[in-house]
């Protein structure tokens, strides 16, 4: 318990200054932070062969690419999707074992989604750092208060399959209390849409970000593990503590105009 507290205070310390510089400083936080995310990713072996370093290389020059082009996201730019396409699966014909055909889809989908992902979180944080202050709040009280609700109030669980602890009851006191609290930092601070327009999206996000922990616990469980890496002590990988956090930003792309 000691060591995670500590590893979550060194966390914020680090996090909230650079989300708040934003700029091209950000940028770069976010290409660590999902450099971070990916190599945990290619560490899932039940799902892929090992993949050679030069392999992962390519995966890292890819993912820089969606991040620091001045794209939306690189779907909207044909070369750089070109590169991305040519740049993993042609090196599969070279390759008499350990990458094939299987390993280039499953990175070519990899890098998409952290990309698209890491990419939304820019554009987010360009609309300004309220923007990013309320998306990212909205999992981190459901995860909160979920847990808070499921262990005072817990009597049904919710998909015991993939994640024993949750209950029904701590997902639904996780939600309404991280709604209301999120809309509360959103009329705070930003105040650009009406409430009840504020309050559906602030709660479909929140329900999505169980989606998004429910999804991730399902790979690990696939995967027989219980992290998907040491990295963060106390806390697992990156992936465990930004879990949450993946299907919301995805949403955003479409909810994010009426906010």
């Amino acid at each position: 318990m000691k060591k995670r507290l500590i590893s979550g205070v060194i966390i914020t310390i680090i996090t909230v200054p650079l989300c708040l510089i934003g700029g091209l400083t950000f940028k770069i936080f976010c290409f660590l932070l999902g450099s971070l995310c990916l190599k945990e990713i290619l560490l899932l072996e039940h799902h892929h062969q090992k993949i050679p370093i030069f392999m992962e290389f390519v995966c890292l020059l890819d993912f820089f690419l969606i991040l620091f082009l001045e794209e939306v996201t690189v779907l909207e730019n044909s070369k750089a999707f070109a590169f991305l396409v040519f740049s993993l699966f042609l090196p599969s014909l070279f390759y008499k074992e350990h990458y094939n055909a299987q390993d280039a889809i499953y990175l070519s989908t990899m890098v998409l989604f952290l990309g698209v992902i890491f990419k939304t979180l820019q554009l987010i944080r360009m609309r300004g750092v309220w923007y990013l202050i309320y998306i990212g709040s909205i999992p981190i009280f459901t995860d909160i208060f979920a847990m808070l609700f499921g262990n005072f109030m817990g009597r049904h669980k919710l998909i015991p399959k993939i994640s024993p602890g949750k209950t029904v009851e701590g997902s639904i006191g996780g939600s309404v209390l991280a709604t209301i609290l999120a809309t509360l930092i959103y009329f705070y601070f930003i105040h650009q849409a009406p409430l009840w327009t504020v309050l559906g999206v602030t709660l479909l996000l929140s329900v999505v970000s169980q989606f998004s922990d429910l999804m991730f616990s399902k790979i690990k469980r696939e995967n027989g593990i219980k992290d998907f890496s040491h990295f963060i002590p106390g806390h697992g990988g990156v992936l465990d503590r930004m879990d949450s956090l993946m299907l919301v930003t995805l949403a955003c792309l479409w909810i994010l105009e009426f906010i």
